[in-house]
């Protein structure tokens, strides 16, 4: 027993010596931000330019090209990760990943059981790494040079293509890990999670980030009050705007950085590469817990003292069941393009007709509890309403891109021709013109 202690107490010196040996108090370098708002771009230039502290505040998102890589961090991270593949997984699945990439982890078809392992030990294994890099972040992006509080367990998120996870994989990586870690996360902030207020996140791409299997933000959305359910899950009647929201597109190293009361969410990985990022979450200040009691998350206070960021041994953590204190949202002010009693004219049996000219076009327009309508370069289609992938209502923010119908929630692509997605298919029912109404029959 006392050698075991010894053991890894060592084991921790020689840990926590390695990863704050990365940090360099002395560090030459700037790095390329693109700063984003409701509107697009608003700024680009070099960060000892910018105040991002105050953008963050307001809502906005950071992009920094190649963060990890200027910081130093990005190899030994991926080399730590290889050390744990071999630990992990069978040779021919780590050899596989050693010379093909994380990207391409499900080619090698790994068991569900190993791989749900790596992600949970990575997790652990990269705590003091993570604190290092977030010490660096802090000192050399915010200009922090007195003191900030860091996350302890940052997380691991690899996601797997639609194909490899099936409806059994899903099943099994849920009830060992955490939503977001192996599946999908929908939208939500992370004080519904018992997050500070006040946290910062940071979300590193270790491999190559898509539209399709990355992570979409609201910027400007800090107090916007979308309603959740008892199992932190947004409600399906909130309707979500994707007019003016940010979906990441990285390369591998790059970085965003942005207000843990912004709503954000995972997409669905539609892809054919497994995604795989770091996340990580500070405060520069106090953290501002809702209970000062009870504490979900261990984070704990960074000095600046000396060559290298100390420590705080002692942290809060929650030491029973934290009490139900978040205030309930109060509702976007964000409303559906157009209402049911605006479209829909008439009923006869089980035909609806509707009006045409109030039709918005590139939109899922609500005409039924169970329907929608949509118009796109002049076709018009009516399919089922809910998601066939977690049941998102399609007409609270489904709208158009590139010849699809793309879910509000998880951004899963679904076919206009036939109402079929990687996931399942809606239902589709027929249209037809009659004078100033299209009716679409739910025969």
């Amino acid at each position: 027993m006392i050698r075991k202690i010894i053991k890894d107490y060592l084991e921790y010196k020689k840990e926590y010596k390695d990863n704050f040996n990365l940090f360099d108090k002395n560090l030459k370098t700037d790095f390329n931000i693109i700063i984003y708002d409701k509107s697009g771009i608003i700024k680009t230039g070099k960060i000892k330019d910018l105040n991002i502290e105050e953008y963050i505040k307001k809502g906005c998102i950071i992009k920094v090209n190649g963060i990890l890589k200027k910081l130093n961090y990005y190899e030994h991270l991926v080399s730590k990760l290889l050390d744990y593949s071999k630990k992990i997984f069978t040779k021919n699945v780590h050899n596989y990943i050693k010379e093909n990439g994380f990207e391409n982890i499900h080619k090698a078809n790994p068991d569900i059981n190993e791989l749900s392992r790596f992600i949970l030990s990575t997790r652990k294994a990269v705590s003091y790494f993570q604190a290092s890099l977030m010490s660096s972040i802090a000192y050399h992006l915010f200009a922090k040079k007195d003191f900030f509080h860091s996350e302890m367990e940052p997380n691991i998120r690899l996601h797997l293509p639609l194909s490899y996870m099936t409806s059994e994989k899903k099943k099994y990586a849920e009830k060992l890990m955490s939503t977001g870690q192996a599946t999908v996360h929908g939208p939500h902030i992370d004080s519904w999670y018992y997050h500070p207020y006040n946290t910062i996140n940071i979300w590193a791409a270790i491999g190559k980030i898509e539209k399709h299997n990355g992570l979409w933000i609201m910027p400007n959305s800090i107090g916007h009050g979308f309603k959740y359910n008892s199992k932190k899950d947004i409600e399906k009647n909130e309707y979500i705007n994707h007019d003016h929201v940010y979906s990441a597109e990285l390369e591998p190293g790059d970085g965003i950085i942005f207000s843990s009361e912004l709503y954000h969410s995972s997409a669905v990985n539609e892809t054919d590469s497994s995604r795989l990022i770091i996340s990580m979450r500070m405060t520069l200040d106090e953290p501002n817990f809702f209970n000062t009691d009870h504490y979900l998350y261990d984070y704990r206070k960074v000095i600046f003292k000396g060559e290298k960021p100390q420590i705080e041994k002692i942290s809060k953590k929650l030491t029973k069941k934290q009490k139900e204190i978040i205030p309930e949202g109060l509702g976007t002010n964000d409303k559906k393009k157009v209402s049911i009693s605006e479209l829909v004219a008439k009923r006869i049996d089980k035909k609806i007709y509707i009006n045409k000219e109030k039709i918005v076009e590139g939109y899922a327009l609500e005409i039924d509890k169970d329907c929608i309508v949509i118009y796109k370069s002049g076709v018009y289609y009516s399919f089922s309403k809910f998601c066939p992938h977690a049941g998102a209502d399609l007409s609270n923010g489904g709208y158009i891109e590139d010849g699809k119908l793309i879910c509000p929630w998880h951004l899963l692509s679904i076919n206009l021709a036939d109402g079929s997605s990687k996931c399942g298919n809606l239902k589709n029912y027929e249209t037809s013109i009659d004078g100033k109404y299209l009716v679409v029959d739910k025969i």
